[in-house]
């Protein structure tokens, strides 16, 4: 797969499983969990949250979207792969990482096809977060909240 050991090496797995896959099931638990209690491990490493943009910039390079015109796979892999990010987003403390993230997050949102995706699917903290990664994009995005519509561009 990716031949530099690197944190988050295992980012793309969960995608390129379902993609391999014959049959898949969605279970509503957790059954893979990651632990903090080493102060070393990636987790932990602010600077790791790029191995894990690098490892989603790897994947995205040997499958591009849409996956097999599979519409709906590849809206589900692209969420997966926006959680990812903003998770490691959110856990970044420098300012001049989180700054340099979404500038390499917004390099590979640009080369990805969202306009053949069902963006709709994303939560709305996702869609948040492709806004202040792309903002003013071509693509509206409307998600019905629980008192009003609101609109994002992303």
């Amino acid at each position: 797969m990716i031949e530099d050991r690197m944190s988050f090496i295992d980012a793309p797995f969960h995608i390129i499983t379902l993609l391999k896959a014959n049959k898949v099931c969605n279970l509503a638990e957790a059954l893979y969990f990651y632990y903090k209690d080493n102060p070393n491990q990636s987790v932990q490493n602010e600077k790791a949250s790029f191995d894990g943009l690098n490892a989603e910039k790897w994947f995205y390079n040997h499958y591009p979207l849409p996956f097999n015109n599979d519409k709906k796979l590849s809206s589900y892999c692209f969420k997966a792969t926006i959680c990812h990010l903003h998770w490691d987003y959110c856990r970044l403390k420098s300012s001049t990482y989180k700054q340099d993230f979404l500038i390499q997050t917004k390099e590979l949102l640009q080369t990805l096809k969202l306009n053949k995706l069902n963006l709709k699917i994303l939560d709305p903290h996702h869609i948040d977060f492709c806004h202040m990664v792309l903002p003013k994009s071509q693509i509206i995005l409307k998600i019905k909240t629980n008192t009003f519509l609101k609109t994002f561009f992303i």
